[in-house]
């Protein structure tokens, strides 16, 4: 963004300041689907957002803008309370997939909480600008006193924002039919992956106990696998759940993992690369030549992987 201009977004050269509804859900969409980090940008979508009035945008472009900011966890009270607003007008009217992501948002507030403050993006500083006036550029207005006083203002008005949004969470909570939510999930059942299949082969050869497809009633995820202490839980993820050609997690399967893991769960990440792996070393060990072979050539007698910390 240069000096004097208006920040552009995609290839068409809109000017943020003339985006509307459609155009932020489409943009924060993309960027939450894909998980990327583009802090300069979503200021720049929120700021624009706070212009428009929540009942004025479609009930699917509230929700979608709702899911891309659960995704991101982006921490913008006033982002909160416009969201809150816009949902209680239009959830009655959103259809199951758009209901299951307003859904996706008042977890995220039921487990994150609320931001403290309101120009905080994803646990940062905004740095750009509208940032909170801290004591030292107040004192350049007036006396340290004064820039003391108008903290302790700023914090009561801030105590006043967070009750507001509370209550504004209860009250959609109540309004959303959890029911419906559960339907809305249940209706779109889902089935093992052959990848998921291969694992849960090797725990039933291993005795281990565990149950498939389990879902928590509190967040409605369907878990790949759950152990029979019911904390472990097993996410099998494939090539789906990754940006094309990298390692990196989509936006989607990185918020129900975060999600997962503030449930409690103690979540255990097999990446489909890691599974192929073990599947592979396992047919060469199940044949006869791979095995003399191996024992002709191969004076080492283990085979060391090594794993992302964040999986198993």
């Amino acid at each position: 963004m240069q000096d004097g201009q208006a920040p552009l977004v995609g290839n068409g050269g809109i000017p943020v300041e003339q985006f509307d509804g459609r155009h932020i859900a489409s943009v924060l969409h993309a960027i939450a689907t894909l998980h990327v980090e583009e802090p300069m940008v979503l200021d720049d979508l929120l700021d624009q957002l706070m212009t428009l009035q929540p009942e004025k945008q479609l009930p699917e472009e509230v929700a979608i803008i709702a899911w891309s900011v659960a995704v991101l966890n982006l921490k913008r009270l006033d982002v909160y309370h416009w969201l809150m607003q816009g949902l209680d007008l239009h959830i009655a009217h959103l259809d199951p997939n758009f209901r299951r992501q307003a859904h996706q948002f008042l977890l995220t507030c039921e487990l994150d909480g609320f931001p403290a403050n309101c120009d905080m993006i994803d646990g940062d500083w905004r740095s750009t600008h509208n940032s909170t006036p801290s004591i030292a550029s107040a004192s350049q207005r007036g006396s340290t006193l004064g820039a003391v006083k108008s903290e302790s203002d700023e914090c009561q008005l801030t105590a006043k924002e967070l009750l507001r949004a509370e209550e504004q969470y209860k009250a959609l909570k109540c309004k959303a039919d959890l029911e419906e939510v559960r339907a809305d999930y249940a209706a779109s059942p889902h089935s093992p992956s052959r990848l998921q299949r291969d694992v849960a082969l090797i725990l039933s050869e291993m005795d281990i106990g565990f149950v498939e497809e389990y879902v928590d009633q509190r967040s409605m995820y369907s878990l790949d696998m759950l152990l029979s202490d019911k904390r472990t839980a097993i996410e099998v993820d494939g090539p789906s759940h990754y940006a094309t050609g990298t390692h990196r997690p989509l936006g989607n399967t990185n918020m129900k993992h975060r999600h997962l893991t503030q449930l409690g769960f103690d979540l255990r990440v097999l990446p489909y690369w890691y599974v192929l792996l073990l599947n592979f070393f396992a047919r060469i060990l199940e044949n006869p030549v791979y095995v003399q072979k191996s024992q002709t050539h191969i004076k080492e007698p283990y085979i060391h992987l090594k794993e992302p910390s964040s999986h198993l």
